[in-house]
């Protein structure tokens, strides 16, 4: 017989619907605006059911670490608001067992108008925590923050950043049973995140309280989960191990399935060459699609030479959306080109390290060439086979301002002296 007591999180069959296209406000003036509006819009065809969560059901024991992993609309962040009981599911009941504290969006869980340190006495009663026992973990919050400064300000005179910063704090130091983390980490600065990393991590294994994790950052989840559960249009189509979980996201991603094809179909492809595989991996070799920005990215292509061709080159053209070109590299460059200017027959692999420190904020298209130098036609030729995105991550000291929409952003070494004064 199974025993709820040892289960932090029962999560069943939940289902959220909203209704896109129907306003919810009922005000005389968006009544008349409706009104007004419909006279040159024409007839309206009502609001479209949408299902943000269909019949999802997981559970969690006590201690344990869950990543929640799954592309942008996926219904990840619905699920945390459901379990952290911000909105109702429509259908399906999810039963928590324990104190919860949840980041889930910057400002979740502050008063604006309370100061730093008022809002982390009225999170610890929230908590169920008496004044004692908040005043004996302040110290420490306000420290690990960083925003000791700031402490007595109202919270609605901080960026976001600082926001993040002491609501990580407060969520992690107050010692709630459950910790709920949604992406919202992103948001600071990059050694803010790995502070954040180092604690969860500390929280999961020596604390032996529950985490609900959610970020796209594949190997953070691989590093600090225990399993993993795979969220795609609202429906749950995996949980298992956090390795396990990862490789079905990818799989499931769009890339990855016309990779899947492609490679399926070089199969069955005579020719010189063919290809065997394309990986996109973090520092640590796991796959992934996503990356800070001072991460490194590698590029591993596979592929088979079935008989003995000279000046051979793999070559890599990364480009932006719109298809315009961001920067190219082949093999030519590999410190071991002299051995292998002649492929013999044989399976090799070719490994493209993208330094870290080079890409803006943006989404980048990789297109593979396998050709002989200088000779067309190219002998495997295919474009936008896989992507992947960065976020700029700064440390207070390389915070350049607003980088939106740049695609290339190198960390440049610049130098400044002072040649005199002026009259």
């Amino acid at each position: 017989m199974r025993n709820d007591r040892d289960r932090a999180i029962i999560v069943d069959g939940i289902s959220k619907q909203y209704r896109i296209g129907t306003p919810s406000s009922r005000s005389f003036r968006d009544a008349i605006v409706r009104s007004v509006g419909g006279v040159f819009k024409g007839p309206s065809s009502g609001g479209a059911d949408f299902w943000a969560l269909d019949d999802v059901s997981f559970e969690l024991k006590r201690g344990e670490v869950l990543g929640i992993i799954g592309r942008n609309g996926s219904g990840k962040s619905t699920l945390l608001k459901i379990l952290s009981r911000i909105t109702r599911p429509t259908r399906g009941r999810a039963t928590i067992q324990g104190r919860v504290a949840a980041l889930l969006e910057v400002g979740t869980g502050f008063h604006s108008e309370l100061t730093g340190r008022e809002n982390i006495y009225l999170n610890g009663t929230i908590l169920g925590m008496n004044r004692a026992e908040i005043r004996s973990k302040l110290d420490e919050i306000i420290d690990f923050s960083g925003v000791s400064k700031f402490i007595d300000t109202p919270v609605k005179h901080y960026s976001s950043g600082m926001s993040v910063r002491l609501a990580f704090a407060v969520a992690a130091h107050l010692e709630p049973e459950i910790l709920i983390i949604d992406e919202v980490l992103a948001v600071g600065d990059v050694e803010f995140q790995r502070k954040c990393l180092g604690k969860m991590q500390d929280i999961a294994s020596s604390d032996g309280r529950t985490v609900l994790f959610v970020s796209h950052h594949l190997p953070s989840v691989k590093k600090l989960c225990h399993r993993g559960l795979v969220l795609s249009h609202g429906k749950k189509i995996y949980e298992g191990s956090a390795s396990d979980a990862i490789s079905k996201y990818l799989d499931y991603s769009g890339n990855r399935q016309n990779l899947n094809a492609v490679l399926e179909a070089e199969k069955r492809r005579s020719g010189p060459v063919r290809l065997l595989g394309l990986k996109i991996c973090g520092p640590d070799g796991s796959e992934s699609e996503h990356f800070s920005s001072d991460e490194k990215v590698l590029v591993e292509v596979r592929y088979e030479v079935r008989e003995e061709i000279e000046d051979l080159l793999v070559k890599l053209i990364i480009h932006d959306a719109d298809g315009n070109p961001i920067l190219a590299t082949a093999d030519l460059d590999y410190p071991n080109r002299a051995g292998f200017k002649k492929k013999a027959p044989g399976i090799y692999r070719s490994v493209c390290e993208i330094p870290a420190d080079l890409f803006g904020t943006q989404t980048f298209y990789v297109d593979l060439r396998i050709a002989k130098r200088e000779v067309l036609p190219y002998l495997v030729e295919l474009k936008a086979i896989a992507s992947f995105d960065t976020v700029i991550m700064c440390s207070n000291d390389k915070n350049y301002g607003d980088m939106h929409g740049i695609s290339l952003r190198p960390d440049f070494r610049w130098s400044i002296a002072k040649e005199g004064s002026t009259a």
